[in-house]
């Protein structure tokens, strides 16, 4: 056999590979094979060949380190910088030099909303990145970076109602902290959220903040791509998990009032689920927000058709039954289109049709990227 094979390189080289296809077939069958396998599959060529690719590998190189470095260099060495620079340093940095470069930014321009709701989001983020438990003299309990800074956060709030009285955000940011800080009951609350009703803004300015963030990137000498994509995929927004608190709330209670037989505040608190989860579904910015209204807007929807049913009216029921399927199937359409859910739909991108989903999102949301996405999909089948 060693004879023969030595005769015959190809043909030993051939057994070779044989034995490698049945190991990969064999291992198949288990997770850990199939992942080994994925992986030999991906490092097979190091060499970027999409658009994608090209710009995941450009981002490999550099640490976080060196990126933030790169940031707080670039301030130094900028005279008096404008509070869009500042406030894409703050996104970048973070924690508590996120905070006192938005106070920066809301100092040189205090008739500026953007600037303090990004303050805002700091301040309910705080200073850690992390929970910390914090053992008191009789518990243990979970630290709150949004109780600790309270008070801070209502007073930038209230200063927003004044600069924008239009923006339905800011009032359902006032009543989760209502409810979940203040002792507010909820009726109380759903009372002051009727004023919401008629307001179609909604705009907790994060995706400005991400341009900023961009911008400061490209500005630093990081190719304009490669940073509005560092951007898209660290999307981290500490206000996601007061909508979903928020939202959990309302439900909850308009449960609790229908099974109390109190229909007014049972149709208000299902209506303000199915309005914020509208909100959320329609805000430019991330789709973890969009699609996580999307569900919200369709349990309001089944909400406010049990009130409805309790009172015979069925025309209203008919109309949510619409409401209700919409968001469904927004919802299906859409989740799984995170970039890192829809890479494949990514990688096969060109390099001018990446960067116009890049600006799309960036500029108009994630909802609005992902459309372009599936238009080119279907003109493909």
């Amino acid at each position: 056999m060693r004879d023969g094979f030595c005769a015959s390189p190809e043909k030993g080289w051939d057994m070779i590979s044989r034995s490698k296809v049945l190991v990969s077939l064999l291992t198949l069958g288990s997770l850990g094979g199939l992942l080994g396998t994925a992986a030999w599959w991906i490092r097979r060529d190091p060499t970027p060949s999409t658009a994608m690719e090209s710009v995941v590998s450009y981002w490999e190189k550099w640490s976080e380190d060196v990126v933030r470095e790169r940031v707080r260099s670039h301030l130094r060495t900028t005279d008096k910088p404008h509070g869009d620079l500042l406030q894409g340093a703050a996104e970048t940095l973070g924690g508590v030099f996120a905070i006192e470069l938005y106070e920066r930014a809301v100092q040189q321009e205090p008739q500026c909303p953007q600037f303090r709701m990004g303050l805002v989001r700091s301040l309910c983020a705080s200073s850690i990145e992390t929970t910390e438990v914090m053992l008191t003299a009789t518990s243990i309990r979970t630290r709150d970076p949004m109780e600790e800074n309270l008070h801070r956060i209502i007073k930038e709030l209230r200063t927003i109602q004044e600069l924008e009285p239009d923006n339905a955000c800011v009032d359902y940011l006032v009543a989760f902290l209502g409810l979940s800080y203040l002792e507010g009951s909820m009726p109380q609350v759903l009372a002051d959220l009727e004023t919401a009703k008629q307001k179609t803004r909604f705009d907790d300015y994060s995706l400005d903040a991400a341009r900023n963030r961009a911008e400061l990137l490209f500005a630093t000498g990081f190719p304009r791509m490669e940073a509005q994509f560092a951007v898209l995929q660290g999307s981290a927004n500490p206000l996601r998990e007061v909508w979903s608190k928020l939202g959990e709330r309302l439900e909850g209670a308009g449960q609790r009032f229908l099974l109390e037989e109190d229909l007014l505040n049972a149709e208000r608190a299902f209506q303000h689920q199915l309005l914020l989860g509208g909100h959320l579904a329609s805000m430019r910015g991330w789709l973890q927000e969009n699609l996580a209204g999307l569900i919200m807007k369709r349990n309001g929807a089944r909400g406010l058709k049990d009130v409805f049913k309790t009172l015979g009216e069925k025309d209203k029921m008919e109309a949510l039954d619409a409401v209700e399927t919409e968001a469904l199937s927004l919802h299906s359409q859409h989740q799984s289109f995170q970039w890192w859910r829809g890479r494949r739909r990514l990688e096969v991108l060109t390099s001018d049709e990446f960067s116009r989903y890049l600006n799309l999102f960036l500029k108009q949301g994630a909802m609005e990227a992902n459309t372009f996405l599936l238009l080119r999909q279907r003109m493909e089948s």
